[in-house]
């Protein structure tokens, strides 16, 4: 079906923040290949571990409690699209890929998760109408009931191709191979974004990845160690591949990326210290 995106949730960029938001990228990013860096995360207040293992509207970057306080929202009556999978798969392309109109091929059936939607663009003067499809996985991860909020938990890709599975752990240190089906205008941002809270203290967060790749394959060494601080030995994120139109300046992270995707793969995984 095709169907027009809804209103963005609140505090989500709109398709025109995501444009305004580029051409302060390009200011700033122009000239970028390689982006990698470990710092201390912003001060996300007591928490006891990493968010829920799924990507969007909450990712493992969150604190622990964010998906139960969503379903807490939803029980008094808020938010009520994350009760329908297919209304939540309009917004996630709407607001992570940019789109304004949107082609959803639905499962044969919703009434348990896992449940995989095909999304792509619908949008003649775009010219986007021959894109290829990408698969979104989404999921009831509190209780597979009626009541229960769903979410994305993981983006597919035929042409971009991750080396990991959604729950995988990967290794400080260990190398991941992707691999690349790009069109001539596009170009590719692979990488992996990973945290970890203990308790009331913050240990870091991490960036590794590659930008503006237009080669078929790529290739990103995980950080070792994860974190300078080394009681910090474990963590949670994302590992991820995006392609957009060669003239966008890209950011490194699909989930913050202000500018239009064309493609995503993405799958929430654990990291590991050695």
């Amino acid at each position: 079906m095709a169907t027009d995106a809804p209103p963005p949730a609140s505090g989500r960029p709109t398709l025109l923040w995501r444009w305004l938001a580029l051409a302060v990228a390009v200011v700033v990013l122009l000239g970028a290949g390689w982006f990698v860096f470990v710092r201390t995360v912003r001060d996300g207040g007591p928490v006891t571990a990493t968010g829920p293992m799924s990507i969007w509207p909450e990712s493992p970057l969150d604190p622990e409690n964010a998906l139960r306080r969503e379903q807490d929202l939803v029980n008094r009556g808020k938010d009520a699209w994350r009760l329908q999978p297919e209304e939540l798969v309009a917004r996630f392309a709407q607001q992570v890929f940019g789109l304004v109109t949107i082609r959803i091929d639905p499962p044969a059936g919703t009434a348990h998760g896992p449940a995989t939607y095909r999304i792509r663009s619908d949008c003649e003067a775009c010219g986007d109408t021959t894109g290829g499809w990408v698969e979104v996985t989404v999921d009831r991860l509190l209780a597979d009931r009626p009541g229960g909020v769903w979410s994305v938990v993981a983006v597919t890709s035929p042409h971009l191709r991750l080396p990991v599975t959604a729950g995988d752990t990967v290794v400080a240190g260990q190398s991941l191979p992707f691999a690349l089906d790009l069109a001539k205008d596009r170009h590719a941002a692979v990488g992996l974004r990973y945290v970890q809270h203990v308790g009331s203290t913050t240990c870091g967060d991490g960036i590794a990845g590659e930008a503006a790749i237009t080669a078929a394959d790529a290739s990103v060494t995980v950080p070792d160690p994860l974190f300078t601080n080394e009681s910090c030995t474990a963590a949670a994120g994302y590992v991820f591949a995006y392609a957009s139109p060669t003239f966008i300046v890209q950011t490194g992270d699909p989930l913050l990326e202000p500018a239009y995707i064309a493609d995503l793969s993405i799958v929430p995984v654990r990291f590991s210290q050695p």
